[in-house]
């Protein structure tokens, strides 16, 4: 498993953390074994969230060694544009089978 997603992992499920919490974290955020979550869910205007030490140096040695500028985030997402060739489809659907979403002939 990536280091990256590990850490995320394990901020989800050892800090208690929201996904949307740990993809906004950035480095300004953590001092030692407490994360500030900046803007929470529950409209205070920050939150703290305490790590294990493991996880906080781990974290503190990602942010170094991918050198994160201090407010920039340490888990971005980007989405690529997809082309689609012609005479191609792309399509989305359910994977369930009890869906019936994009399931048919074409």
């Amino acid at each position: 498993m990536k280091q990256r997603d590990r850490l995320v992992l394990e901020l989800m499920a050892r800090g208690g953390m929201r996904v949307g919490e740990v993809l906004g974290l950035t480095p300004a955020d953590i001092h030692g074994q407490k994360l500030v979550i900046q803007n929470p869910k529950s409209g205070k205007e920050n939150e703290y969230i305490f790590i294990p030490q493991k996880i906080a140096e781990r974290l503190t040695e990602y942010v170094r060694d991918e050198v994160i500028g201090l407010n920039k985030r340490i888990f971005p997402t980007s989405y690529e544009t997809v082309v689609v060739p012609e005479q191609h489809y792309f399509v989305l659907g359910d994977h369930r089978n009890s869906s019936s979403d994009s399931r048919g002939v074409l």
